[in-house]
Protein backbone atom coordinates (compact mmCIF):
# COMPACT_ATOMS: atom_id res chain seq x y z
CA UNK A 1 0.00 0.00 0.00
CA UNK A 2 1.34 3.65 -0.99
CA UNK A 3 1.73 5.95 2.01
CA UNK A 4 0.18 9.05 1.72
CA UNK A 5 3.03 11.32 0.22
CA UNK A 6 4.53 13.64 2.63
CA UNK A 7 3.85 17.47 2.35
CA UNK A 8 7.02 19.91 3.71
CA UNK A 9 7.32 23.49 3.07
CA UNK A 10 9.90 25.84 3.87
CA UNK A 11 9.66 28.17 6.35
CA UNK A 12 10.29 31.80 5.01
CA UNK A 13 13.79 31.77 6.66
CA UNK A 14 14.81 29.18 5.18
CA UNK A 15 13.77 30.33 2.01
CA UNK A 16 15.68 33.54 2.49
CA UNK A 17 18.51 30.99 3.40
CA UNK A 18 18.66 29.13 0.07
CA UNK A 19 18.63 31.96 -1.90
CA UNK A 20 21.69 33.06 -0.51
CA UNK A 21 23.30 29.78 -0.73
CA UNK A 22 22.54 30.07 -4.41
CA UNK A 23 23.65 33.53 -4.49
CA UNK A 24 27.05 32.44 -2.95
CA UNK A 25 27.72 29.22 -5.24
CA UNK A 26 26.67 31.04 -8.32
CA UNK A 27 29.00 34.33 -7.73
CA UNK A 28 31.53 32.52 -6.15
CA UNK A 29 32.29 30.30 -8.55
CA UNK A 30 32.08 29.87 -12.48
CA UNK A 31 28.76 28.53 -12.63
CA UNK A 32 27.11 32.15 -14.02
CA UNK A 33 28.87 31.56 -17.49
CA UNK A 34 28.15 27.75 -17.65
CA UNK A 35 24.42 28.57 -16.67
CA UNK A 36 24.33 31.03 -19.37
CA UNK A 37 26.18 28.64 -21.87
CA UNK A 38 24.31 24.93 -20.71
CA UNK A 39 20.89 27.34 -21.14
CA UNK A 40 21.39 28.01 -24.95
CA UNK A 41 22.85 24.60 -26.04
CA UNK A 42 19.49 23.04 -23.97
CA UNK A 43 16.74 22.12 -26.28
CA UNK A 44 13.98 20.41 -23.87
CA UNK A 45 10.71 19.33 -25.00
CA UNK A 46 7.86 20.93 -23.88
CA UNK A 47 6.60 20.32 -20.34
CA UNK A 48 3.00 20.99 -18.80
CA UNK A 49 3.85 24.12 -16.10
CA UNK A 50 2.01 23.03 -12.70
CA UNK A 51 2.21 23.64 -9.02
CA UNK A 52 4.14 21.09 -7.33
CA UNK A 53 2.50 17.54 -7.27
CA UNK A 54 2.81 16.19 -3.56
CA UNK A 55 4.69 12.83 -4.27
CA UNK A 56 5.66 13.11 -7.58
CA UNK A 57 8.80 11.89 -8.31
CA UNK A 58 10.98 12.82 -11.80
CA UNK A 59 14.36 11.17 -12.48
CA UNK A 60 16.54 13.92 -14.96
CA UNK A 61 19.96 12.72 -16.47
CA UNK A 62 22.28 14.12 -19.21
CA UNK A 63 23.62 10.87 -21.24
CA UNK A 64 26.35 10.41 -23.89
CA UNK A 65 26.35 7.02 -26.23
CA UNK A 66 24.70 4.78 -23.34
CA UNK A 67 22.66 2.39 -25.63
CA UNK A 68 23.98 -0.32 -23.92
CA UNK A 69 22.84 0.45 -20.74
CA UNK A 70 20.38 3.22 -20.57
CA UNK A 71 17.20 1.14 -22.00
CA UNK A 72 17.72 -1.21 -18.91
CA UNK A 73 18.56 1.56 -16.37
CA UNK A 74 15.33 3.42 -17.69
CA UNK A 75 12.70 0.52 -17.85
CA UNK A 76 13.70 -0.01 -14.00
CA UNK A 77 13.41 3.86 -12.74
CA UNK A 78 9.44 3.49 -14.87
CA UNK A 79 9.58 -0.37 -12.71
CA UNK A 80 10.34 1.17 -9.58
CA UNK A 81 7.57 4.03 -10.06
CA UNK A 82 9.14 7.41 -10.86
CA UNK A 83 6.56 9.19 -12.59
CA UNK A 84 8.73 11.05 -14.95
CA UNK A 85 11.85 10.38 -16.83
CA UNK A 86 13.71 13.95 -18.34
CA UNK A 87 16.86 13.20 -20.32
CA UNK A 88 18.96 15.32 -22.22
CA UNK A 89 21.08 13.59 -25.28
CA UNK A 90 24.43 15.44 -25.15
CA UNK A 91 25.92 14.61 -29.04
CA UNK A 92 25.36 10.42 -29.06
CA UNK A 93 26.47 8.60 -32.04
CA UNK A 94 25.90 5.10 -30.96
CA UNK A 95 21.36 4.87 -31.38
CA UNK A 96 20.96 6.29 -27.97
CA UNK A 97 19.09 9.69 -29.09
CA UNK A 98 17.02 7.47 -31.62
CA UNK A 99 16.23 5.03 -29.23
CA UNK A 100 15.31 7.57 -26.02
CA UNK A 101 13.01 9.87 -29.07
CA UNK A 102 11.43 6.44 -30.12
CA UNK A 103 10.67 5.53 -26.21
CA UNK A 104 8.97 9.31 -25.56
CA UNK A 105 6.87 8.72 -28.52
CA UNK A 106 5.25 5.75 -27.03
CA UNK A 107 5.35 6.27 -23.36
CA UNK A 108 4.24 9.75 -22.29
CA UNK A 109 6.87 9.58 -19.00
CA UNK A 110 9.17 9.76 -20.59
CA UNK A 111 11.02 13.50 -22.10
CA UNK A 112 14.28 14.12 -23.99
CA UNK A 113 15.68 16.84 -25.28
CA UNK A 114 19.26 17.75 -26.57
CA UNK A 115 22.09 19.59 -25.05
CA UNK A 116 24.84 20.74 -27.83
CA UNK A 117 27.28 21.82 -25.22
CA UNK A 118 30.02 19.36 -25.46
CA UNK A 119 31.92 20.64 -22.10
CA UNK A 120 31.31 18.96 -19.31
CA UNK A 121 29.21 21.00 -17.20
CA UNK A 122 27.34 18.86 -15.42
CA UNK A 123 26.50 20.69 -12.06
CA UNK A 124 25.14 23.51 -14.71
CA UNK A 125 23.38 21.00 -16.53
CA UNK A 126 21.86 18.80 -14.01
CA UNK A 127 20.83 21.73 -12.20
CA UNK A 128 18.93 22.53 -15.18
CA UNK A 129 16.82 19.63 -15.64
CA UNK A 130 16.22 19.42 -11.95
CA UNK A 131 14.82 22.99 -12.38
CA UNK A 132 12.95 22.14 -15.72
CA UNK A 133 11.35 19.44 -13.21
CA UNK A 134 10.35 21.64 -10.93
CA UNK A 135 8.73 23.42 -13.10
CA UNK A 136 6.44 20.77 -14.11
CA UNK A 137 5.63 19.73 -10.71
CA UNK A 138 8.03 17.32 -9.36
CA UNK A 139 7.96 17.07 -5.56
CA UNK A 140 10.94 14.89 -5.37
CA UNK A 141 14.00 14.33 -8.12
CA UNK A 142 16.30 11.51 -8.23
CA UNK A 143 19.75 12.87 -10.43
CA UNK A 144 20.62 9.81 -11.84
CA UNK A 145 23.09 8.78 -14.51
CA UNK A 146 22.48 6.27 -17.49
CA UNK A 147 24.25 3.45 -15.61
CA UNK A 148 22.93 3.66 -12.24
CA UNK A 149 20.17 1.19 -10.68
CA UNK A 150 18.14 2.90 -7.54
CA UNK A 151 17.12 0.97 -5.06
CA UNK A 152 15.78 1.68 -1.88
CA UNK A 153 16.24 -0.78 0.98
CA UNK A 154 12.49 -1.79 1.13
CA UNK A 155 10.02 -1.52 -1.13
CA UNK A 156 10.66 0.24 -3.97
CA UNK A 157 12.12 3.65 -5.03
CA UNK A 158 8.93 6.04 -4.89
CA UNK A 159 7.06 4.33 -2.34
CA UNK A 160 10.24 5.42 0.24
CA UNK A 161 10.49 8.92 -1.25
CA UNK A 162 6.73 9.91 -0.97
CA UNK A 163 6.86 8.61 3.04
CA UNK A 164 10.19 10.46 4.02
CA UNK A 165 9.68 13.23 6.07
CA UNK A 166 12.83 15.06 4.89
CA UNK A 167 13.90 16.87 2.05
CA UNK A 168 17.36 15.15 1.08
CA UNK A 169 18.66 12.23 0.81
CA UNK A 170 21.60 10.33 0.80
CA UNK A 171 22.27 7.14 -1.07
CA UNK A 172 25.05 4.25 -0.62
CA UNK A 173 26.78 4.06 -3.87
CA UNK A 174 28.47 0.80 -4.86
CA UNK A 175 30.57 0.39 -7.83
CA UNK A 176 30.49 -2.73 -10.44
CA UNK A 177 31.77 -4.10 -13.75
CA UNK A 178 29.86 -6.23 -15.46
CA UNK A 179 31.04 -10.00 -16.31
CA UNK A 180 29.13 -11.20 -19.06
CA UNK A 181 29.00 -9.61 -22.40
CA UNK A 182 26.30 -6.66 -23.30
CA UNK A 183 24.29 -5.00 -23.63
CA UNK A 184 22.72 -5.13 -19.37
CA UNK A 185 19.34 -7.11 -19.23
CA UNK A 186 17.67 -8.93 -16.88
CA UNK A 187 20.01 -11.55 -16.63
CA UNK A 188 23.30 -9.52 -16.36
CA UNK A 189 25.76 -10.18 -13.73
CA UNK A 190 28.11 -7.88 -11.89
CA UNK A 191 30.85 -7.76 -9.80
CA UNK A 192 30.57 -5.47 -7.10
CA UNK A 193 32.09 -4.24 -4.11
CA UNK A 194 30.02 -4.04 -1.07
CA UNK A 195 32.28 -1.14 0.61
CA UNK A 196 29.89 1.40 -0.86
CA UNK A 197 32.51 4.50 -2.84
CA UNK A 198 32.65 7.18 -0.17
CA UNK A 199 30.94 9.70 -2.39
CA UNK A 200 28.05 8.69 -2.34
CA UNK A 201 24.31 10.03 -4.34
CA UNK A 202 21.41 12.05 -3.10
CA UNK A 203 17.91 12.97 -4.28
CA UNK A 204 15.85 15.99 -3.01
CA UNK A 205 12.53 17.67 -3.00
CA UNK A 206 12.56 20.29 -5.98
CA UNK A 207 13.82 23.58 -5.56
CA UNK A 208 14.52 26.11 -8.13
CA UNK A 209 17.37 27.31 -6.35
CA UNK A 210 19.05 23.97 -5.78
CA UNK A 211 22.09 23.24 -7.26
CA UNK A 212 23.58 19.88 -7.89
CA UNK A 213 27.29 19.03 -7.37
CA UNK A 214 29.70 17.81 -10.15
CA UNK A 215 28.97 14.22 -10.20
CA UNK A 216 25.23 14.08 -8.25
CA UNK A 217 27.27 13.61 -5.09
CA UNK A 218 25.89 16.25 -3.05
CA UNK A 219 22.83 19.36 -3.65
CA UNK A 220 22.61 23.05 -1.98
CA UNK A 221 19.46 22.59 -0.78
CA UNK A 222 18.33 24.22 2.73
CA UNK A 223 16.35 21.27 4.39
CA UNK A 224 16.15 18.47 7.16
CA UNK A 225 18.74 15.20 5.18
CA UNK A 226 17.83 11.54 5.56
CA UNK A 227 20.90 9.37 5.83
CA UNK A 228 19.62 5.93 5.49
CA UNK A 229 17.21 4.17 2.90
CA UNK A 230 18.53 4.34 -0.95
CA UNK A 231 21.58 2.40 -2.60
CA UNK A 232 22.76 2.48 -5.99
CA UNK A 233 24.33 -0.09 -7.95
CA UNK A 234 26.90 1.53 -10.29
CA UNK A 235 27.58 -0.15 -13.04
CA UNK A 236 30.61 1.78 -14.05
CA UNK A 237 32.63 -0.37 -16.42
CA UNK A 238 30.60 -2.78 -18.76
CA UNK A 239 33.24 -3.64 -21.63
CA UNK A 240 36.81 -2.81 -22.66
CA UNK A 241 35.42 -0.65 -25.44
CA UNK A 242 33.14 1.29 -23.17
CA UNK A 243 35.99 2.24 -20.88
CA UNK A 244 38.09 3.62 -23.55
CA UNK A 245 35.15 5.54 -25.17
CA UNK A 246 34.13 6.52 -21.22
CA UNK A 247 37.80 7.95 -20.44
CA UNK A 248 38.28 9.09 -23.49
CA UNK A 249 35.05 11.22 -24.29
CA UNK A 250 35.38 12.30 -20.42
CA UNK A 251 38.72 13.93 -20.90
CA UNK A 252 37.44 15.36 -23.95
CA UNK A 253 34.68 17.09 -22.13
CA UNK A 254 36.73 18.01 -19.06
CA UNK A 255 39.34 19.88 -21.51
CA UNK A 256 36.58 22.38 -23.08
CA UNK A 257 35.62 23.35 -19.16
CA UNK A 258 39.17 24.46 -18.01
CA UNK A 259 38.42 22.94 -14.92
CA UNK A 260 41.70 21.72 -13.06
CA UNK A 261 42.93 18.39 -12.33
CA UNK A 262 40.99 18.11 -9.47
CA UNK A 263 38.06 16.85 -11.34
CA UNK A 264 37.98 13.65 -13.33
CA UNK A 265 41.30 12.81 -12.81
CA UNK A 266 40.48 8.84 -13.14
CA UNK A 267 39.12 10.30 -17.08
CA UNK A 268 42.07 12.04 -17.75
CA UNK A 269 44.78 9.40 -16.65
CA UNK A 270 41.92 6.83 -18.28
CA UNK A 271 42.37 8.58 -21.44
CA UNK A 272 46.34 8.90 -21.07
CA UNK A 273 46.71 4.36 -21.31
CA UNK A 274 46.97 2.79 -24.87
CA UNK A 275 45.01 0.14 -26.29
CA UNK A 276 47.10 -2.72 -24.68
CA UNK A 277 46.60 -1.07 -20.83
CA UNK A 278 43.20 -0.64 -21.08
CA UNK A 279 43.06 -4.39 -21.79
CA UNK A 280 45.04 -5.28 -18.88
CA UNK A 281 43.30 -2.90 -16.82
CA UNK A 282 39.58 -4.25 -17.74
CA UNK A 283 41.07 -7.77 -17.30
CA UNK A 284 42.20 -7.01 -14.02
CA UNK A 285 39.15 -5.25 -12.72
CA UNK A 286 36.99 -7.88 -14.20
CA UNK A 287 38.73 -10.22 -11.72
CA UNK A 288 38.44 -8.13 -8.70
CA UNK A 289 41.70 -6.88 -8.97
CA UNK A 290 42.12 -2.53 -7.59
CA UNK A 291 42.63 -0.33 -10.41
CA UNK A 292 42.74 2.92 -8.41
CA UNK A 293 44.05 5.09 -11.33
CA UNK A 294 40.55 4.88 -12.81
CA UNK A 295 38.81 4.90 -9.16
CA UNK A 296 37.92 1.22 -9.34
CA UNK A 297 39.01 0.62 -5.73
CA UNK A 298 37.69 -2.88 -5.20
CA UNK A 299 38.04 -2.94 -1.22
CA UNK A 300 35.78 -5.24 -0.88
CA UNK A 301 34.54 -8.04 -0.19
CA UNK A 302 33.82 -8.61 -3.57
CA UNK A 303 30.19 -10.60 -4.63
CA UNK A 304 28.56 -11.66 -7.83
CA UNK A 305 24.97 -9.97 -8.18
CA UNK A 306 22.01 -9.62 -10.50
CA UNK A 307 20.62 -6.55 -9.65
CA UNK A 308 18.68 -5.66 -12.50
CA UNK A 309 16.56 -8.16 -11.41
CA UNK A 310 15.71 -6.85 -8.18
CA UNK A 311 12.65 -4.89 -7.24
CA UNK A 312 14.70 -3.31 -3.71
CA UNK A 313 17.78 -3.39 -2.57
CA UNK A 314 18.95 -7.74 -1.94
CA UNK A 315 22.94 -7.04 -1.13
CA UNK A 316 22.77 -8.90 2.26
CA UNK A 317 26.97 -9.38 2.11
CA UNK A 318 26.86 -5.49 1.78
CA UNK A 319 29.26 -3.76 4.20
CA UNK A 320 28.34 -1.60 7.36
CA UNK A 321 27.44 2.10 6.54
CA UNK A 322 28.22 4.33 7.95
Amino acid sequence: MEPRPVRRRLSARAQVGQFNWYRRQVAETRMRPEMRQVARGMRLPRLRLRRRVTGSVWAVTMVRDEKDILPTVVTHLLDQGVDHVLVADNLSQDGTYEYLRDLARRDPRVHVGRDTTVAYYQSAKMSYLARAAWRAGADWVVPFDADELWFAREGSLTHYLRGLDADVVGADWYDMVLLDDGPVGPTSSFLLDTTPNPLGKVAFRSHPLALLEIGNHGVARVGTWAQDGLAVAHARYRSQEQVARKFRQGAQALAATGLDSHYGGHWRQGAQASDEELARMWEGMRRGEPEPRVHWFATGPMVRVRPVSWSCWELEAAAPRS
